[in-house]
This record gives C-alpha cells, sequence and structure tokens, in this order.
C-alpha cells in the first residue's frame, strides 16, 4: 500500500485500522463496493462502514466515488443504505423482480421426508445416486454438532469432512482446499460455508432439515 495501489479489498475493521494508523489514503478513491452489504450491516459493521466512508465522501460533492451495493437478499433497509450512500440517480437492477426467491432452472430440487433417526441413512442413499463415488457434495446442518455427528457416520460412504465456527481458520482453509481439490468428496457444514464461498463442479447440495 505504501507503494499505491489500485484495487484494495479488505473487511470493515481492517480497513478502519489501516486509516486510523494513517497507512491508508481514500482521498482520490474513484469506486466504492460493498459485498453482502445484507449481511454486512446486520452483523454490526454499519458504524465501520461509515467511519470508512466518511473518510472517501464529502456531502453533496458530485466527485464522490461511484457506489455499487451488491445483496443476496433485500429488506427495505438496504435501500435506506443505498439512499444514504449513493446518489439520487442510482440504479437498481434486481434479479429477481416480485418473485420472493428465484432458483436456477438448472438445478434439480427433491424434497424427501424422513424421520429423524433415519436422516443420516437417508443423506447416504441421496449422495450414492445424485452424487456416485466421484462427484462432489456439501451437506448443511443447523448446528455443529450436528455436523460433526454427519460427517463421522457410516452411512456416508465417501470421503467426509466438517466444516463450521469451531474448527480454527488455518484448519478450515485446509478443509475448503481439501475438498477443491478432490482429496475428499463430502462436506458437512453449517451456515459458515453458505456464503463467499467459490467451489466449482459441486454436483450435489443437501440440506439436511428444511430451510428456515
Amino acid at each position: 500500500m505504501r507503494s499505491g495501489i489500485d484495487i484494495l479489498v479488505g473487511t470493515p475493521g481492517r480497513i478502519k485500522d489501516h486509516l486510523q494508523n494513517g497507512k491508508l489514503d481514500l482521498s482520490k478513491v474513484k469506486h466504492v463496493v460493498l459485498d453482502e452489504v445484507d449481511q454486512m450491516l446486520d452483523m454490526g459493521f454499519a458504524e465501520q462502514v461509515e467511519d470508512i466512508l466518511r473518510v472517501a465522501y464529502k456531502k453533496d460533492s458530485e466527485d464522490n466515488p461511484q457506489t455499487l451495493l451488491f445483496s443476496a437478499t433485500c429488506p427495505h433497509w438496504v435501500y435506506d443504505v443505498a439512499k444514504k450512500y449513493m446518489k439520487s440517480r442510482y440504479e437498481q437492477i434486481d434479479l429477481i423482480g416480485k418473485r420472493t426467491q428465484k432458483a436456477a432452472t438448472t438445478v434439480e430440487h427433491l424434497a424427501i421426508e424422513c424421520h429423524w433417526s433415519q436422516r443420516a441413512a437417508v443423506i447416504g442413499d441421496v449422495i450414492q445416486v445424485y452424487s456416485g463415488s466421484h462427484g462432489r457434495t456439501i451437506v448443511f446442518c443447523e448446528t455443529k454438532k450436528e455436523a460433526n455427528e454427519l460427517a463421522l457416520n457410516a452411512s456416508i460412504k465417501q470421503d467426509c469432512q466438517s466444516l463450521h465456527g469451531d474448527i480454527p481458520q488455518k484448519q478450515r482453509e485446509i478443509t475448503l482446499k481439501g475438498f477443491r481439490n478432490g482429496t475428499f468428496k463430502v462436506l458437512v457444514a453449517t451456515n459458515v460455508a453458505a456464503r463467499g464461498l467459490d467451489i466449482p463442479e459441486v454436483d450435489l447440495v443437501v440440506q439436511s432439515s428444511p430451510p428456515k
């Protein structure tokens, strides 16, 4: 950063630290992107984001940076954020429209009803039928305990590992690298893996319980 950079990617807290320590100058910023803005502000980062933007933005100035907000969901307060940080003539691009949700037309969706005591066996059969011994599968669980138990269950015949918030960050990175490289075929995870991960060629995604 001392030599000058074109693009800076960072978390709100880390960027704010660099600003406070005088290691970052945002006076010439031309573009600001807030990714997953609904989650970012909902998790309590609103104050940090405002502190950062206050440095780069001047009130009622036409020379303020272009601002782009990306959000998977759009509750009303996301639009309030847009009005606050963006110009009055901002454009909104909605890929869902009036529907509450939109699924890819190339993805087949199945719902299988079973007793909770049979869930591991059913998931094991589903993986075997729809993913086979070579395809990659992600299984989402509601709790860390459930993820650990399912990853160790003998009903899942393929090599399997778990991923959740109690696992140290370094080990999580090793696990994700192994999954991407095909070292093991089944990843059992909590919602820690629900957003922000790019894992290509996943053949099957299973939710062990109905989404809430």
